[in-house]
């Protein structure tokens, strides 16, 4: 999108910046002396940093428009003409910039010629001051009427340097190249300015990701989960759900210690907008169809109340203790001490359940609490709620920093699917296991009968 605004906005603006032509006109630059006294070396010095200036000068400028017809002022001629002098050599070019090549050609040229003609009146106001005292000098020595040879030689010599000066302003230099129309704009190309969209595009783009993931709040992405918390993270494939839900399950039954407490109770808990319902039910029917003798409680029978009761109590643990696998929904006030307290006393496993909309800190906040309590084993789980990928897309992987198994990622939601009425939350924590356990019980003689 970026890209795409970027381009949109590079074209337009290619379009609004007016058509620009440029002209070259070069010349040379021509030792000029004006004072009869100077030297030959000298004479030939040119400094050329100073001609340069006077070609950009605005006398020279002035000059100029009288030979374009005051179509332009001495200012904008001067703000649109460059003018260079390549090093070590007697050369100047002026460049000259236009709305029509015709225009830049005829102003290049102008301002070389008006260059040219500036530094001979120059040159000629000089040397026409040096010329008239040079005609006193002669005159005084052809009024004698005896002149010796040494005054002769000086009348020769004074003549001599009124022929020079007198020359002076007629080699001030000279065109050497003409500048003619260009085919060809100066000004950047369509092309150009649609590449320079791409380029700032893309790199714009690029900034913004940056931005967005340093300043983001949420998970978005597995992987980012891996990197913010360091746990273990499940993340569900629909297209191959029961291969994720097998190692969720794989991760609850493993033995870690010898000596497990027994139930092997996992506490599933949902940050929001995730909701774990679901999923506990599916891995309950797995486990029953693996022949484990597994319930569910439900997190509307486990309010506050209860936990800070004690539960579970002593009948509870003589039932739920004999189970292969129990699965507890969490509510999300289990929380702080009483997570450390259902820890303590009967949860062995903690399946922290996230969408892809889950707050980031949220989930860090529970990690670090899990992490502190010495009986808790943590697993995440990290649900993809984005539009599903079509068939043909390959499914993305990610790898949990603890070494498990790489797994894929899920589209949409196992937990969007509505939770059956037998499995509805009771007053009576085991009545609500024995209804489930008989849901389970029906569910494993259908597939046996089949």
């Amino acid at each position: 999108m970026t890209v795409a605004v970027t381009v949109a906005l590079s074209a337009a603006g290619a379009q609004l910046i007016p058509a620009e032509y440029s002209a070259v006109a070069t010349l040379t630059v021509s030792p000029i002396t004006t004072s009869p006294f100077s030297s030959a070396a000298v004479n030939q010095q040119i400094n050329i940093t100073t001609e340069r200036a006077i070609l950009g000068s605005s006398q020279v400028a002035t000059l100029a428009i009288r030979t374009l017809g005051h179509d332009i002022g001495p200012e904008e001629l001067m703000r649109h003409s460059e003018v260079a002098a390549p090093q070590g050599s007697q050369i100047l070019e002026v460049t000259v910039s236009a709305d029509t090549a015709e225009k830049a050609a005829a102003r290049a040229n102008a301002l070389a010629s008006a260059y040219l003609i500036f530094r001979a009146d120059g040159a000629k106001e000089i040397a026409d001051a040096f010329i008239a005292d040079l005609d006193g000098q002669i005159k005084e020595i052809e009024n004698k009427a005896n002149a010796d040879s040494q005054e002769r030689q000086q009348l020769w010599d004074l003549r001599a340097q009124r022929t020079t000066l007198k020359l002076v302003a007629l080699s001030p230099g000279q065109v050497i190249g003409l500048a003619i129309p260009p085919t060809e704009k100066s000004s950047l190309d369509t092309k150009i300015f649609l590449v320079g969209g791409l380029v700032g595009g893309l790199l714009l783009g690029l900034a913004l990701s940056l931005l967005r993931d340093r300043w983001d709040r949420k998970v978005r992405f597995a992987d980012r989960l891996v990197a913010a918390t360091g746990a273990t993270v499940y993340t569900l494939n629909q297209d191959d759900e029961e291969e994720s839900l097998r190692w969720i399950l794989r991760f609850l039954t493993r033995s870690y210690e010898p000596n497990q407490r027994p139930g092997r109770p996992a506490g599933f808990l949902g940050l929001m907008p995730a909701d774990p319902s679901v999923l506990v039910l599916k891995l309950r029917d797995m486990a029953q169809a693996h022949g484990l003798d597994s319930c569910t409680v439900d997190k509307d029978v486990l309010n506050g109340q209860a936990l800070d009761a004690g539960w579970p109590l002593e009948i509870d643990r003589i039932e739920l203790g004999s189970r292969d696998l129990v699965l507890m929904e969490l509510a999300e006030f289990v929380a702080g001490s009483r997570l450390a307290s259902i820890s303590e006393r009967f949860l062995e496993s903690l399946v922290l359940v996230v969408h892809h909309k889950t707050n980031i800190k949220d989930v860090i906040a529970v990690v670090g609490q899990a992490r502190d309590l010495p009986h808790m084993r943590l697993i995440v789980v990290f649900y993809d709620g984005r539009p599903r990928r079509r068939a043909t897309d390959t499914p993305q992987t990610t790898t949990t920093p603890s070494g498990t198994e790489p797994q894929n990622l899920k589209d949409p939601s196992p937990f969007e699917s509505k939770v059956s009425q037998q499995d509805m939350p009771v007053n009576n924590p085991l009545k609500s296991i024995e209804r489930k356990l008989d849901a389970g019980q029906r569910l494993i003689a259908g597939r046996k009968e089949t």
